[in-house]
């Protein structure tokens, strides 16, 4: 194996490496961004079985969330209540959403991180460039293990919350009924204690299917926009050490190569020429995986700033009826 190939296998482990968690949850849901897909027939249908079961559970999840909202409008129920389902919902949909790119763009995303084993760094004999590369990799992973236990710790107390309200209420002798994990309107009646258990299963599993197409999308993202930026960073420097020194009798020296040395002044043009190249292939990936993570931010944009607002407007609600049953209290005191 040449020099050549040694430094991109390198480079290639590497960046498997910062996407380990990414890569773990999109494995789940029958996807692959940075593994090699099974050439093994028997392991080929159970990937493709696990995307398709993960991505139908997901999007009768959704259906049965928007057939809920809707049967609130039509009942006339109170705007905090629709509000708060039309929240719920909205989740799904950014699921949905980040599913459907993920999985259309798949060989995409591929392609990216395959193209960036080019650009990445693997020289460890420059003190300056090696700390800045592992300051960058150490925010990344910082970051994903706090995004993913936050994210993990969400859905699993949806999940658990209903099982420990009825534990807690039976604990104390009253009277109390298992509930549901997410507000779904189904085509039976949920309450009958064979489909209660049937429903709140699937609202289990659909939940986590959600949260792991959702992880497998982010976490890609934030871990190729960080590499890119600690990528802009060497190159800077690298610059940087262009610039001519002046010696103690007012002549130039030359400027400091990649090792962290004064690089001299006829050498200086193949630098600057190097520096020129590699600007224009993270120019070049930039804009490659702008528009490969289009649609996937303009979700992120427009559903979550809904999503915001309405829980601000949950919260405005019911901080307010709190205040007035309070004030009532006091009166009749």
């Amino acid at each position: 194996m040449s020099s050549g190939e040694d430094v991109r296998l390198e480079a290639q482990n590497e960046i498997r490496q910062t996407l380990n968690l990414c890569s773990f949850y999109a494995r789940q849901v029958g996807l692959f961004f940075t593994d090699d897909p099974p050439s093994n027939l028997l392991q080929k249908l159970k990937n493709k079985a696990a995307f398709v079961l993960s991505a139908a559970a997901l999007l009768l999840l959704v259906a049965g969330e928007l057939a809920y909202v809707l049967s609130l409008l039509a009942a006339n129920t109170s705007v905090a209540e629709f509000v708060a389902s039309l929240h719920i919902a909205g989740y799904g949909f950014i699921s949905v959403g980040k599913m459907a790119i993920i999985w259309y763009k798949q060989d995409i995303f591929k392609q990216l991180v395959r193209e960036l084993a080019d650009l990445w760094p693997v020289r460890k004999d420059d003190g300056e460039a090696a700390e800045i590369k592992q300051r960058s990799l150490n925010a990344l992973r910082f970051f994903h293990i706090f995004y993913t236990a936050f994210t993990v710790l969400g859905v699993a107390l949806y999940n658990l919350t209903p099982i420990a309200l009825h534990a807690w209420r039976s604990a104390r002798g009253a009277r109390s009924e298992l509930g549901f994990v997410w507000h779904v309107a189904y085509p039976f009646d949920k309450r009958h204690p064979v489909y209660h258990k049937i429903a709140y299963a699937f609202e289990v599993c659909s939940g986590v299917s959600s949260v792991f197409f959702m992880l497998s999308s982010d976490l890609l993202f934030t871990a190729t926009t960080s590499h890119i930026t600690m990528l802009l960073r060497l190159l800077q420097l690298k610059i940087r050490r262009l610039a001519p020194e002046r010696g103690a009798a007012g002549g130039e020296a030359g400027g400091r190569g990649a090792g962290g040395h004064w690089v001299a002044t006829e050498d200086c043009l193949t630098e600057i020429v190097s520096c020129v190249k590699v600007h224009q292939r993270l120019i070049k990936y930039f804009n490659d995986l702008e528009k490969a993570f289009s649609l996937v931010n303009l979700i992120n944009t427009v559903l979550s700033s809904v999503d915001i607002c309405c829980v601000v407007f949950v919260i405005v609600v019911s901080i307010q009826v709190a205040a007035a049953a309070y004030l009532q209290g006091v009166r009749k005191g």
